[in-house]
């Protein structure tokens, strides 16, 4: 893991949370995502006029 790692805090009651497992497996990840309604990543657009920041954009070379 990179970089500094802040603490978690439950939005609900305000106790600290602890990272208990990560889920590396890509096949896994997306059906996880698929059962939260989060898959495919397209399925949730952005708002009309959105910019992506230019870090995130893709660039082309010609």
């Amino acid at each position: 893991m990179a970089g500094p790692v802040t603490s978690l805090v439950c939005s609900r009651c305000g106790s600290a949370m602890r990272i208990i497992a990560f889920i590396e497996q890509p096949a896994v990840i997306e059906k996880v995502f698929t059962l939260l309604g989060l898959w495919p990543a397209h399925a949730i657009s952005p708002p009309a006029g959105y910019l992506l920041p230019v870090s995130r954009q893709r660039v082309i070379a010609a």
